[in-house]
């Protein structure tokens, strides 16, 4: 089965996280590479944090 990070395409082989051509008719199991995880986790503690923040306001408005 070949591994692929969901966001750059790069393929996980022997390992190791490189851009290589698709494979046809390979069954393709999907996840991140390290480096898109740690991106794809600040850019979602960013949003987190906005929406909290937000939610706070809103409630602080009422009060």
């Amino acid at each position: 089965m070949t591994v692929q990070c969901c966001v750059c395409k790069k393929t996980k082989v022997n390992g190791e996280w490189r851009l290589a051509p698709p494979v046809r008719d390979a069954r393709i199991s999907h996840t991140y590479c390290p480096a898109c995880l740690v991106e794809s986790v600040a850019l979602l503690a960013v949003e987190r944090a906005t929406l909290v923040a937000a939610k706070q306001h809103r409630v602080g408005a009422h009060a």
